[in-house]
């Protein structure tokens, strides 16, 4: 990549220097709490998204008013945001990608409905941070609502998250759960450990947290209730049918109407031409007389100028 815009050989291998500094992680852009902030800028801001970030990157990488190794390590920082956003993001938050099938299940197992994940163990950093933050943060799950679980007025560092009432939701929530296990931060995972840990643990909302005499059951119990994953397939197939019939039923009654419209157009259009009809046959007439009296009128003054 050219660094400089006047090929300076210097400033092109302390470019290159920080770009591979970026590349290695040894000049960190993300903070603890998953937010970006600029590396090279001491204004305090490190609640960047990275679209943002690219943006302020790309900016002081072209102003004219900057010294030029700012401007250098600017470029660098966007060339790295540009070719390297996966690398930017924790492992657990990377963008969900649908598996052809998803997880398999008990048929009998009962899920708490709407769909919800349990999230325990939330970094301190987390505690304390809006709802809309939170689904901001974990947005690559697609959730639909992310709710901090307090006991007694008080944050417990633990949060559900909602991924919605359909299939679809489902299947996040299915992912949701994997990904969790996959890092060793499922369920079992964090029986199997004395301490949480630093990281999150996370899992789908079942019967047992739906029953748990703590603060995430009374949430579940408030906000949902236990169904299976084949009852609710079972009402959304209900539902489909029939919103297919009253669908089909209304275009029906559209059908049905538009042919009456039909025939009420030609019916007027046969009478509208019936009565041009009629007209232009009194036209003719009145046409006629004018004429035969026109003839009358002719013969008469004849006759008087014959007696005169």
């Amino acid at each position: 990549m050219d660094y400089t815009s006047d090929g300076d050989s210097e400033l092109e291998a302390h470019g290159s220097g920080t770009y591979t500094l970026l590349l290695s992680g040894d000049i960190k852009v993300m903070n603890d709490e998953g937010l970006y902030r600029c590396p090279f800028c001491l204004d305090g801001k490190d609640d960047y998204n990275i679209h943002d970030l690219l943006k302020h990157a790309l900016s002081v990488g072209a102003a004219h008013d900057k010294q030029a190794k700012e401007k250098v390590d600017h470029r660098a920082l966007a060339k790295h945001l540009k070719n390297e956003p996966a690398t930017l993001l924790s492992p657990l938050l990377q963008p969900i990608v649908m598996d052809p099938q998803p997880p398999q299940h008990n048929r009998d197992e009962l899920f708490v409905w709407p769909w919800m994940g349990i999230i325990v163990n939330m970094p301190s950093e987390y505690v304390g941070k809006s709802a809309n933050w939170l689904k901001e943060h974990f947005s690559c799950f697609h959730p639909v609502k992310v709710h901090h679980v307090y006991s007694k007025g008080r944050p417990t560092g633990n949060a559900i998250v909602e991924f919605g009432k359909d299939l679809g939701g489902f299947r996040i929530a299915q992912i949701f759960e994997s990904r969790f296990e996959k890092k060793g931060c499922g369920k079992m995972g964090l029986q199997e450990k004395e301490s949480g840990g630093a990281d999150p643990f996370g899992w789908i909302a079942r019967e047992d947290g739906y029953n748990d005499p703590g603060a995430i059951g009374d949430f579940l119990r408030k906000n949902g209730h236990l169904k299976t994953a084949d009852v609710v397939a079972n009402e959304e197939a209900i539902k489909n049918e029939e919103l297919v019939a009253s669908l089909s039923f209304k275009i029906k009654e559209k059908n049905m109407h538009v042919q009456a419209l039909e025939r009420e157009y030609q019916e007027t259009a046969v009478s509208l031409k019936r009565t041009m009809e009629q007209r232009e046959q009194q036209l003719q007439y009145q046409e006629k007389l004018v004429i035969l009296g026109q003839g009358k009128l002719f013969c008469f003054e004849l006759l008087l100028e014959v007696a005169a």
